[in-house]
C-alpha cells in the first residue's frame, strides 16, 4: 500500500484521506524544490571543464572520471529515493547530497585551476614522436585528440588533448615538442604543440 508523500499515512485511492494531498503533485513540488540545489554541482561541473580547457592536466581522466561519479551520485540517489516514494521525507537528505557534491566539484575545479594558474615553474619542452590521433564528434562539439610516446617512467603513451589547429599542424610518425609545466601543486600540465623543430 502506498504511503502519503506529505504526512506518511498509507492509504487506497488517489488522495491521501488525512492531508489530501495527490503523491504526484507531492512529488513534483518536492522535485521543484530540489531543482536549485542543482544549480552547484552544474558550476562545478562546468568549472572542471574549463579549467581542464585551459590548463590540461597530463593525467586528466583520473580527475574527470572522479568528477563524474561525484556529480552522478545524489542523481542517484535521488532516483532511488523516488522509487522507494520517500521522496518527501529524505529530502533533507538529498538537499545536503547535492550541496556536499557540489561543494566537492567547485573545490576540485578550483584547485584545478589554481595549479596551472598560480605555476611559476620553468616551462620544460619536452621532444616526443606522434603515435595516433583521433576525432570524437558529439553532438554540438568535437574532441581532438593526440596520442604521443611519453618521456615519464612507467608509461608508454601520454593521450593529449588539442585545438584544431594543432590537430592539422601534427601528424603521425612526426617529432613535436610539448610544452611541460609542474603545476602548484605538482600536478602536471601541459601548454602547447607544436611540430619539432629540424636539429
Amino acid at each position: 500500500m502506498p504511503k502519503c508523500a506529505t504526512c506518511g499515512i498509507e492509504f487506497r485511492g488517489r488522495r491521501c484521506f488525512a492531508c489530501g494531498e495527490s503523491p504526484v503533485a507531492a512529488a513534483k513540488a518536492v522535485n521543484k524544490e530540489l531543482q536549485k540545489y542543482s544549480y552547484p554541482l552544474l558550476a562545478g561541473l562546468f568549472g572542471i571543464l574549463a579549467a581542464t580547457h585551459y590548463y590540461p592536466p597530463l593525467d586528466s581522466d583520473p580527475l574527470l572520471i572522479a568528477g563524474l561519479c561525484v556529480f552522478f551520485l545524489p542523481m542517484m540517489m535521488h532516483i532511488v529515493i523516488a522509487a522507494r516514494k520517500r521522496l518527501r521525507s529524505d529530502s533533507g537528505r538529498l538537499r545536503t547530497a547535492y550541496l556536499c557534491s557540489g561543494g566537492s566539484l567547485i573545490l576540485l575545479a578550483a584547485f584545478i585551476l589554481s595549479n596551472g594558474a598560480m605555476d611559476g615553474s620553468p616551462v620544460r619542452s619536452v621532444r616526443t614522436s606522434t603515435v595516433h590521433k583521433s576525432t570524437a564528434h558529439g553532438r554540438y562539439s568535437s574532441t581532438r585528440t593526440v596520442v604521443v610516446s611519453s618521456w615519464r617512467p612507467g608509461r608508454s603513451q601520454e593521450k593529449l588533448q588539442v585545438n584544431s589547429r594543432t590537430y592539422q599542424s601534427v601528424w603521425v610518425g612526426e617529432l613535436v615538442e610539448v610544452q611541460v609545466h609542474a603545476g602548484f601543486f605538482r600536478l602536471s600540465w601541459y601548454g602547447p604543440i607544436v611540430p619539432a623543430p629540424a636539429q
